[in-house]
């Protein structure tokens, strides 16, 4: 599994966008974001959101995201 850190940015808002992640499998470990952005990851096939930000509404946003089957 590819570790998504690098391809992460983060603002301080609670807002967090991860962008041309090269691989398929995406595991979310992110206890201060609250909003996600997931752009531009052709080959990812699965996103598994283990934690976000507790006692907020999340907020998902995915685009470009072809081979995406499982969230």
């Amino acid at each position: 599994m590819t570790s998504y850190q690098t391809y992460i940015t983060r603002d301080t808002a609670g807002g967090a966008s991860i962008a041309n992640f090269p691989g398929t499998v995406l595991e979310i470990d992110e206890p201060d974001v609250f909003a996600l952005d997931i752009l531009d990851a052709p080959n990812l096939k699965s996103i598994h959101i283990k934690r976000l930000k507790s006692l907020k509404r999340p907020h998902l946003m995915l685009s470009n995201l072809p081979k995406l089957t499982q969230v």
